[in-house]
């Protein structure tokens, strides 16, 4: 998203009002700047999580301590602006905002910024694709619909990329800023062990991509132990030459 409304009354809000007389206008200019990095990850969906890492966040905002940031963030829970949680050092914001400033301008341009597109929009998808698979990825939106195609894969199943548990966990691992060659591997790791046991239920994005996700990455795949058969036909080909 490059650009959302601002209306020029938007000071009088009870929100904004509410804003300023508890942080003054220190507190209304983070209020824009908190939209303008959402706006940045927003991918027009209406039930996205936005995931930020605390210290950037903090930083970003202009807060030297992350109590203040959260006393920050809390008032505008309570002004009913939006949510958020903390997890490890990630803060997940959860808000329709991004979706009411987008507009019905946004919405009713799109055949026309389709028309008007660069001729080499292609040619910049490509690349942004390429390097999502050198682990480098530009959008935690493809990043995620990598991961969950790839799970879908080994899996059989049909887990949306869009799915709130996907966005939410694996948006958190990416702001952590693991690369999807780290997601692959973890989904290798637990498919192999877990596919085909009573554990196999936890082959999920929740599960996997959790809390856990840094020590399922430190775990080794384990190889398949050969059969008798496979060892005498080695013993066989070995013995010919």
């Amino acid at each position: 998203m490059k650009w959302f409304k601002h209306y020029s009354n938007a000071r009088l809000s009870n929100a904004l009002t509410e804003i300023k007389a508890n942080f003054g206008l220190e507190g209304y200019g983070r209020y824009w700047l908190l939209l303008e990095l959402m706006s940045e990850k927003f991918d027009g969906t209406d039930d996205q999580v936005f995931v930020f890492e605390t210290k950037k966040l903090r930083e970003d905002l202009g807060f030297y301590h992350t109590n203040g940031m959260l006393m920050y963030l809390e008032c505008l829970v309570n002004l009913c602006v939006m949510s958020f949680e903390c997890r490890s050092n990630v803060i997940e914001i959860n808000t329709d905002i991004m979706l009411k400033l987008q507009g019905r301008d946004w919405k009713n341009n799109k055949k026309k910024r389709v028309e008007n597109a660069p001729k080499n929009k292609n040619k910049n998808k490509n690349k942004k694709e390429i390097n999502i698979l050198s682990g480098k990825p530009d959008d935690v939106a493809e990043l995620r619909s990598q991961v969950i195609e790839y799970l879908n894969l080994k899996t059989g199943k049909n887990f949306s990329p869009k799915s709130n548990l996907a966005k939410k966990y694996i948006g958190a691992r990416a702001a952590e800023g693991y690369s999807l060659e780290q997601f692959k591997y973890v989904i290798d790791v637990k498919s192999q062990e877990w596919i085909g046991t009573p554990e196999e239920k936890y082959v999920r994005p929740e599960t996997l991509f959790g809390n856990k996700f840094d020590g399922y990455l430190n775990q080794t795949i384990v190889k398949p132990e050969k059969s008798t058969a496979q060892k005498i036909l080695e013993m066989a080909e070995r013995a010919r030459h």
